[in-house]
């Protein structure tokens, strides 16, 4: 009998508590440099092409000004990144506290992710709640905006945490404030990217 992948076990998961089990997990968590690690898919990226829509179909979010700076398309995002999120599936449960319960299982997974994270990755953080999965951030939603600011990356053991900010039609304020800065964050990465 073959033996599982990580990312064929986590897919096959169905252990918390939410109506629709989908866990949107893609690439190759051992071979990817690239980590791209969210909160958590929307119910669109879920019950949608999940690529078409990561890169860019609805206006309001980031994937239609962001990826295309990052000269990212498909074939890139198939190839050379694990894509993953904090919370696996669409969990449409009230946040953050009633999630964490009823979610905990992926809090499991992402502990085992982390294990392969620490070795010469580079993790784009997408959100503070994501950036606080791997490095302890304040509660406080401006606390991200500084961080972005710093422009800084962030050593996690052997690999690198490169954060940027949830990118929501919420978030618009946040966004505004530090334009700037996500615009060199954005270079920075496509940098790293293309070279």
């Amino acid at each position: 009998m073959a033996i599982m992948t990580f990312i064929e076990e986590v897919r096959k998961c169905k252990k918390c508590d939410i109506r629709f089990h989908k866990p949107l997990v893609f690439g190759d968590i051992e071979k990817n440099k690239f980590v791209f690690l969210s909160e958590e898919p929307t119910k669109d990226a879920r019950d949608k092409d999940f690529f078409e829509y990561y890169l860019g179909t609805r206006k309001e979010r980031f994937h239609n000004e962001w990826m295309p700076k990052l000269g990212i398309n498909e074939d890139w995002l198939k190839n050379n990144v694990y894509i993953t999120h904090v919370y696996k599936c669409c969990s449409e449960v009230e946040k953050p506290q009633p999630r964490d319960k009823t979610c905990a299982e992926c809090l499991n997974w992402l502990e085992d992710e982390k294990k392969h994270f620490r070795n010469g990755k580079i993790i784009i953080t997408f959100g503070r709640y994501a950036l606080e999965s791997l490095y302890p951030v304040d509660y406080d939603p401006q606390k991200i905006t500084e961080i972005i600011k710093e422009k800084k990356t962030i050593p996690f053991e052997k690999s690198d945490i490169i954060p940027l900010l949830l990118p929501s039609r919420t978030n618009n304020r946040y966004i505004n404030e530090c334009r700037e800065e996500i615009e060199y964050i954005l270079h920075k990465i496509r940098n790293l990217i293309h070279n």
